[in-house]
């Protein structure tokens, strides 16, 4: 009972190199201990997996060693750790992953690393740990919602198959290099009932990958305190909404130059790391704002980007109903790096750009702090480390 347990199949040979699971495994106690599957080919779990008698199981299956192919949880069954780590992982590209049935770790982390992701009628994922979901091939882009992907995450995983309880959701990583796409329309919602995580991979100088919102993000679960998330290597563009239905729902959003992101807006032509288009709202219940947008100096000569800028009538509200949160809004937009001056026939450098009509609400603390870059100086380019026009 406190024993791991290794199953393999590999080398070239007559059969596929498939692993079949047709009867239950039971873990009844004994120290913690793992199950490990590694198959060259597939592997099909049509049995259930479980823990119990106050034993924990850590889980892994590793498929597609040498040939692309698929993991596949049958439909009834469920994989439970009683706490244990559940990972699920493919080792070529291309490797699909298919949960009919559920996944419950009872308190442990989930880690499902695939290039394609789908889930049966019935199928449930769940834990009181985090749940990491990021592709074999960093390169995929990522779509959740309506959003474009090659990894694509519909809005019914987080409505009916993501359970509420996660202490976190993670979709991308540290090494994440394809972008990640939130909904496709301006009517498109996407509610989520976990704190939520996207996370592309940031390298100083390295022009990454963008997240780009479009529509209606949602926080509709019942934890104490939620959180959303967005860091991007490249910058984060919000159309639309992010919002809760009443708890309160810390929202931080990081990005970082990306020159292939073209911004105009106010007579300034130039690139943002984080750019709330015109008409975007941010209402977190209580919850902090925290906006953090990072630029090089000047690209070339060329331009003047601006890591941060709030669209027409962006409202940042992070007030409570009774006034007594706490909560703070916090904008920071700074430039890193060596730069070449732009032209003087070019705008000047701002830090942030608040629009006409922008409102930002607090209970607490409003800060907003930027630099001009390196503190170049024109005649015809005026620089402000925060440029408010209309702003309140």
């Amino acid at each position: 009972n406190g024993q791991n347990v290794t199953i393999t199949t590999t080398g070239a040979g007559a059969e596929a190199g498939n692993i079949t699971v047709n009867g239950a495994i039971s873990k009844t106690g004994g120290a913690r201990s793992t199950l490990s599957l590694q198959a060259d080919s597939a592997i099909t779990i049509n049995a259930g997996i479980g823990a119990s008698g106050g034993g924990v199981l850590d889980f892994t299956a590793n498929y597609s060693k040498t040939t692309a192919s698929t993991f596949t949880l049958s439909g009834g069954n469920t994989i439970g750790t009683n706490g244990g780590t559940v990972t699920i992982g493919n080792s070529l590209a291309g490797g699909g992953l298919q949960l009919l049935g559920s996944i419950n770790a009872s308190g442990g982390n989930i880690n499902l690393t695939t290039d394609s992701l789908s889930f049966g009628a019935s199928a449930t994922v769940a834990s009181s740990g985090q749940l990491n979901i990021k592709p074999f091939t960093d390169s995929l882009v990522i779509g959740l919602g309506t959003g474009t992907g090659t990894l694509s995450l519909p809005a019914a995983n987080f409505s009916t198959v993501f359970q509420p309880g996660f202490s976190l959701i993670q979709v991308g990583s540290s090494n994440q290099t394809g972008a990640i796409n939130v909904n496709a329309g301006a009517s498109d919602t996407l509610n989520f009932s976990s704190p939520l995580s996207l996370l592309t991979k940031v390298t100083t100088g390295v022009n990454g990958a963008n997240i780009i919102n479009i529509g209606s993000l949602v926080y509709n679960g019942t934890q104490s305190r939620a959180s959303l998330t967005e860091t991007a290597g490249g910058s984060v563009q919000q159309s639309g909404s992010i919002s809760s239905t009443g708890t309160p729902l810390d929202v931080s959003l990081s990005g970082n130059f990306n020159n292939t992101q073209a911004f105009s807006s106010g007579g300034r032509t130039g690139w943002s790391s984080i750019i709330l288009n015109a008409n975007t709202s941010i209402t977190t219940k209580g919850g902090n704002i925290t906006i953090t947008g990072i630029a090089p100096e000047a690209n070339n000569g060329l331009i003047a980007p601006t890591p941060v800028t709030l669209g027409a009538n962006t409202v940042l509200d992070a007030s409570s109903t009774a006034g007594s949160s706490g909560s703070s809004v916090s904008i920071t937009g700074n430039y890193t790096g060596v730069g070449t001056a732009p032209s003087a026939s070019n705008s000047g450098l701002t830090g942030i750009s608040l629009m006409a009509g922008n409102v930002i609400k607090a209970d607490n603390a409003i800060t907003v702090n930027a630099d001009t870059g390196a503190g170049w100086t024109f005649a015809n380019s005026p620089m402000s480390g925060v440029d408010f026009r209309g702003a309140t």
